[in-house]
């Protein structure tokens, strides 16, 4: 019962995670081409919160971790 929640967690976690390594334009693009609409006013966290909802849940899983280098 509980590893499924954990493993819920988990999953928000890092595809929260994976989402914020992207730019705003970037997710815009991703969100628009979902069709999924209310996002236009929308800051990045909020943008990320449309994303994570579970009627949305799937829908972006092939967004990969944008790599990001500070030298």
């Amino acid at each position: 019962f509980y590893s499924y929640f954990i493993s819920l967690y988990l999953y928000i976690m890092i595809t929260k995670a994976i989402l914020e390594s992207h730019t705003v334009a970037t997710l815009k693009k991703e969100i628009r081409k979902s069709n999924i609409k209310g996002y236009s006013g929308e800051k990045k966290g909020g943008i990320i919160e449309i994303m994570l909802k579970d009627e949305n849940k799937g829908r972006f899983d092939h967004i990969k971790s944008r790599a990001i280098f500070f030298f």
